[in-house]
């Protein structure tokens, strides 16, 4: 059985450089005006919250709430729609790879055949 006195001397003996560290190193402030954003410029936008996003090449996947919605991205400045799907639960995660969609939920797993994006189908969960 280990010494109390022991496990405290060690413990300030490997506390001590973190405290010192953190001592010395002051946090920087913040700038007193934000970056400038005058080169950004709005061109669209979903429609909603985004909760999840994928992309791959020129197709990109959102999940906005409990829709997913896949776009062609080849101009950036019009995306078009190539397809939606409505699912029972919001999705938290996304993945392409190739013509399949993986959908991660708080209910588990699920991956989907985008092949054809106006009409996705649940290959399995």
């Amino acid at each position: 059985m280990r010494s109390p006195v022991r496990f405290l001397l060690l413990t300030l003996t490997l506390l001590a450089p973190l405290l010192l560290l953190g001592w010395l190193v002051q946090a920087q402030p913040l700038p007193a005006t934000p970056a400038s954003s005058a080169n950004l410029q709005l061109i669209g936008h979903s429609g909603g919250a985004v909760t999840a996003i994928a992309r791959q090449g020129n197709d990109l996947v959102l999940a906005s709430g409990p829709v997913l919605e896949l776009l062609d991205v080849s101009d950036a400045g019009a995306p078009a729609r190539l397809g939606m799907l409505p699912l029972a639960e919001p999705p938290q995660a996304l993945a392409l790879s190739g013509a399949i969609l993986y959908v991660g939920d708080s209910t588990g797993l699920h991956w989907l055949n985008a092949a054809q994006p106006a009409a996705m189908t649940q290959v399995g969960t």
